[in-house]
């Protein structure tokens, strides 16, 4: 596997570890299922996303959410562990450790620049998420240099709500859904008289007509 190779871990370290970014988009924060030493960060509901299996490949329900980090929180990237013997076996065993773990400080609510979050936070990297490159992609999902307080801050009243609350809106732009979805999984262009595409975030889909939402369907 390309992650046990020591030298792009150190080398992805020492270049991603310094200064401090902006979460980009709104993230459910939940337990990390039984490391109570961190929280888990993710886009999508945790239930949602099949993170663990029992060993009749049953699903393992994740823990449930109990707040939302907003876009434009202050975070810093503490390390990144790949999925090596060295970090596995400190993990429990009831937790994501077959992914590589994006270990961030997050301020302690939006607009504070001290990272006091009581517990660090982790982003699940993908399991094809294997090189240099492929990570810096992932990673601009979720986290920018750029804050967007202010962009956030400009929009109406209900918009500025949901996005904090994680949810979506009908006549919402794309650019505000993002900022509460985060970006689709996938995007499927509708042959019609109208503009129309859809947008996929695991079980929910969001359609735009024109470049605003117009339904959204949670299966």
């Amino acid at each position: 596997m390309p992650w046990q190779d020591d030298e792009v871990e150190v080398r992805l370290n020492d270049r991603l570890t310094t200064g401090a970014y902006y979460i980009s988009h709104s993230l459910y924060v939940s337990p990390l299922f039984d490391d109570d030493r961190m929280d888990l960060a993710t886009s999508l509901p945790p239930a949602e996303m099949g993170l663990l299996r029992g060993l009749g490949g049953e699903d393992i329900v994740a823990p449930k959410p109990y707040r939302v980090l907003p876009p434009g929180t202050e975070v810093k990237i503490s390390r990144i562990e790949w999925p090596t013997a060295q970090h596995m076996w400190k993990r429990p065993l009831l937790t994501p450790r077959y992914h590589t773990w994006v270990v961030l400080t997050a301020a302690a609510a939006h607009g504070q620049t001290s990272l006091q979050h009581h517990k660090p936070v982790v982003l699940l990297l993908p399991a094809d998420v294997t090189s240099d490159v492929e990570v810096d992609s992932w990673l601009s999902m979720y986290l920018s240099k750029k804050d967007v307080t202010n962009d956030v801050n400009q929009l109406a009243s209900e918009v500025r709500q949901a996005i904090k609350e994680k949810s979506v809106l009908e006549g919402m732009t794309t650019e505000e859904m993002v900022l509460s979805w985060g970006h689709p999984t996938e995007v499927i262009k509708l042959n019609n008289t109208e503009e129309q595409e859809v947008m996929l975030f695991g079980r929910r889909r969001v359609i735009l007509t024109n470049g605003k939402v117009s339904s959204v369907i949670v299966r």
